[in-house]
């Protein structure tokens, strides 16, 4: 099984036209410095590329490849499908396959769910208390 892990989720946001670094710390939460590290290690394995845009004040962006594309658009597609499913699990209190879902996530990637929109912050905090739980979170 897949772990999504943050690098995977900043993909998914670039997907949704964040490619700016500032949009994207505001986003995840994460620090410029783990930020800048997620997009050159993107780079890097061309899933991105860096512009600069602007007339006379030149600022970076980052975009997707066409093969960073299509990666994005797999996590995103899981993405959705988990937040459904366990929207359905907390209100029927399945903790078990609560976990199993969420054991494809790294730790510092479940904020993408608040990011995007796909659960409610009180449905989160939720999942962060089951995960929490467990002795590997």
């Amino acid at each position: 099984m897949k772990i999504i892990t943050s690098s995977d989720c900043v993909l998914t946001l670039m997907l949704l036209g964040f490619g700016d670094l500032r949009d994207l710390m505001n986003l995840s939460g994460l620090s410029e410095y783990k930020i800048t590290l997620i997009l050159d290690e993107l780079e890097k394995k061309h899933l991105i590329s860096k512009i600069k845009k602007g007339f006379i004040f030149k600022r970076t962006y980052y975009e997707l490849t066409n093969e960073g594309y299509q990666r994005a658009l797999r996590i995103y597609t899981i993405l959705k499908e988990d937040a459904e499913t366990l929207r359905d699990l907390i209100y029927k209190g399945s903790t078990n396959e609560i976990l199993s879902i969420l054991s494809k996530y790294s730790r510092e990637s479940l904020w993408i769910f608040k990011a995007l929109d796909l659960l409610e912050e009180d449905l989160i905090e939720r999942i962060i208390k089951i995960k929490g739980r467990q002795r590997e979170f």
